[in-house]
């Protein structure tokens, strides 16, 4: 009778052990779980940070794009207007030399004739 103690008492202390290895496996489980889910979460935190910072940056460099863009064409429609005026004013000065010969050749010629 001793012996189906000791081994009832042998079969106890296994189930126990048994038990025990089971709620440390599902404690360790669990903190392994918690901390994976802790560091996917710290992961798509650093994306989104990376992602709004690109973001940030995209715009700020489409913004001086459009900046530089309107500079260059404010500039180039400056030049043209100055050209245009040049050709303008150079223009009137011709026609105004021209007419100014015109009347001096009149002049010559009634000067001429009288």
């Amino acid at each position: 009778e001793s012996l189906r103690q000791k081994y009832n008492q042998d079969l106890l202390e296994a189930a126990d052990r048994k038990t025990k290895a089971l709620e440390e496996r599902k404690s360790r489980e669990s903190k392994e779980a918690a901390a994976s889910a802790e560091e996917s979460r710290r992961l798509q935190d650093v994306a989104q940070k990376r992602e709004m910072k690109i973001a940030n940056v995209e715009a700020a460099r489409k913004e001086k794009n459009q900046k530089y863009f309107e500079q260059i064409r404010n500039q180039k429609t400056g030049e043209a207007l100055r050209a245009k005026g040049q050709s303008e004013q150079a223009g009137s000065a011709k026609e105004k030399s021209l007419e100014e010969r015109e009347e001096e050749r009149q002049g010559g010629a009634e000067q001429g004739n009288a």
